[in-house]
């Protein structure tokens, strides 16, 4: 989230990944859905890492 707040989830990301692939979201690795609208940059290293517009750095699964 923005704000550092975690939210406990009852579903599969899998699911959220469903419903929320219209609303401009996608799974970058086995374990973040990220909103396209954020990225910043894609950094290719030893794996793939997606920069976030507040600089935050999320591993991108070699698969994606």
């Amino acid at each position: 989230m923005k704000d550092n707040e975690s939210v406990l989830i009852c579903k599969t990301l899998k699911e959220y990944e469903k419903a929320l692939t219209p609303y401009n979201f996608i799974r970058v690795h086995q374990s973040h859905l990220v909103n396209q609208n954020e990225i910043r940059a894609f950094i290719r290293r030893d794996t793939g890492y997606v920069e976030l517009l507040d600089r935050t750095l999320i591993p991108v699964a070699k698969s994606r």
